[in-house]
């Protein structure tokens, strides 16, 4: 396939990719949270599942209730206070928090695309740590 040819694929690849994600991805409304389910595998494997919430004033609220630290420790891989510290300070990097329960969120008044997109970012980095080193 020639450059020229490859170039003008790129915008209807990106619109397959965007398709592709819309069709495999899930919400649920549970109260007043919404349950998100995308095709990206999480720390298990399993589809990536978070939580979103649309405040008054349209601030929006992430969390994956806890299940990443869960998962983790469900593992036997224990989370101590320094190591705690590199993950927290890996998130912030995307503007998101981890709780003292173990939450990982994300609150913020910023477009929810942008948000969205920096929240599963955090998510998917848990996939990518080597947590023996950490």
């Amino acid at each position: 396939m020639s450059a020229s040819n490859v170039a003008f694929n790129i915008p209807a690849l990106l619109d397959d990719y965007t398709s592709w994600l819309r069709e495999s991805s899930t919400v649920e409304r549970i109260g007043e949270w919404n349950k998100i389910t995308l095709p990206l595998p999480d720390c298990s494997g399993d589809d990536l599942v978070f939580y979103v919430r649309i405040d008054r004033g349209n601030s929006v609220a992430f969390t994956d209730d806890g299940y990443i630290f869960a998962t983790l420790e469900h593992k036997g891989i224990s989370i101590a206070e320094k190591r705690l510290e590199r993950v927290r300070c890996l998130v912030r990097s995307y503007g998101v928090n981890i709780t003292n329960n173990g939450e990982v969120t994300l609150d913020t008044e910023d477009s929810y695309a942008n948000a969205l997109n920096r929240y599963v970012q955090a998510l998917l980095s848990f996939n990518s740590m080597n947590l023996d080193v950490i």
